[in-house]
């Protein structure tokens, strides 16, 4: 009888833990501050940074490189067209685990090759039930989400062994162009639309809006359209009457990334690095 109490308070003890892993402290954001800008003398489709390392990844998909920069220093190049470990068929899309190690998405492949902040090759993973990988985003919990152009849809993919665990959306997208994710919230981006979809992690539509919506770590969406905006996340669809709080106008045309408080704008000149400022925490 005491081993059967025992084994169930260690049960209720990693229950207890696991539930525990997707809190995060609600904190609003306060402002935007540029920390750093690249300059490049070609324009990229995408840039993110890891603020532990230090390093910015720029993706250029004209030529199937990964430019990595630390201390605004260009320090390694990956990708090309081959069959090396270090280059691709067909590279479409960047992100970073949690490690802050780089995930290259091959669509040709449909594979994910991951290299170390450095560049170094570690491993690849295989989509095996993916016909058409596109872009893809892993938020903090290791959750992996992929566009999957052939039948329209995301798909949530295993980090083990690649297998589908669920997919959404069908019908529902139009040439998307961003996946951005964070614990609760999945967001679809469109450029030629200029609309995002919004979804929650099981895949549940919640809404559609005008311009580029990110999620980040804390719960708050980011809107870009013309200037970055924030509203407070607190369920949909109330957030939407929300006032929203105009942080940074935006310029020039370009992606945006977040990974943790980080926010990465690829423009025409260059890349734009900010830091993500928040108000304390709610007690």
């Amino acid at each position: 009888m005491k081993h059967l109490i025992l084994a169930l308070c260690v049960v209720t003890l990693l229950l207890a833990a696991c539930s525990g892993i997707k809190f995060q402290a609600k904190r609003e954001v306060d402002a935007l501050v540029l920390e750093s800008f690249i300059p490049l003398e070609t324009k990229v489709d995408k840039a993110i940074t890891d603020p532990a390392s230090g390093t910015v990844y720029t993706l250029s998909r004209a030529q199937q490189q990964v430019f990595i920069y630390k201390d605004k220093e260009l320090v390694n190049t990956i990708g090309g067209l081959g069959n090396m470990s270090y280059n691709f068929q067909r590279l479409t899309d960047i992100a970073l685990d949690t490690e802050g190690n780089l995930l290259a998405l091959d669509q040709m492949a449909s594979m994910i090759k991951k290299f170390s902040s450095g560049g170094r090759y570690i491993a690849s993973l295989e989509l095996k039930d993916l016909i058409q990988p596109e872009l893809l985003c892993l938020n903090l919990d290791g959750e992996l989400f992929i566009y999957d152009a052939a039948p329209g849809e995301i798909v949530n993919v295993s980090l083990l062994d690649g297998k589908e665990i669920n997919r959404f959306g069908r019908f529902q997208f139009k040439n998307p162009t961003a996946i951005s994710c964070n614990r609760e919230l999945i967001s679809v981006y469109s450029a030629s639309e200029n609309q995002s979809k919004v979804f929650d992690s099981f895949g549940q539509f919640i809404q559609e809006r005008g311009g580029q919506v990110l999620a980040d770590i804390h719960g708050n969406l980011l809107l870009v359209d013309k200037q970055i905006s924030t509203i407070s996340y607190s369920g949909w669809p109330q957030a939407e009457e929300q006032q929203a709080k105009q942080l940074l106008p935006i310029l020039e045309p370009g992606e945006v990334t977040i990974f943790h408080d980080l926010l990465t704008h690829s423009g025409d000149w260059g890349v734009n690095i900010f830091k993500i400022k928040y108000k304390a925490a709610e007690q």
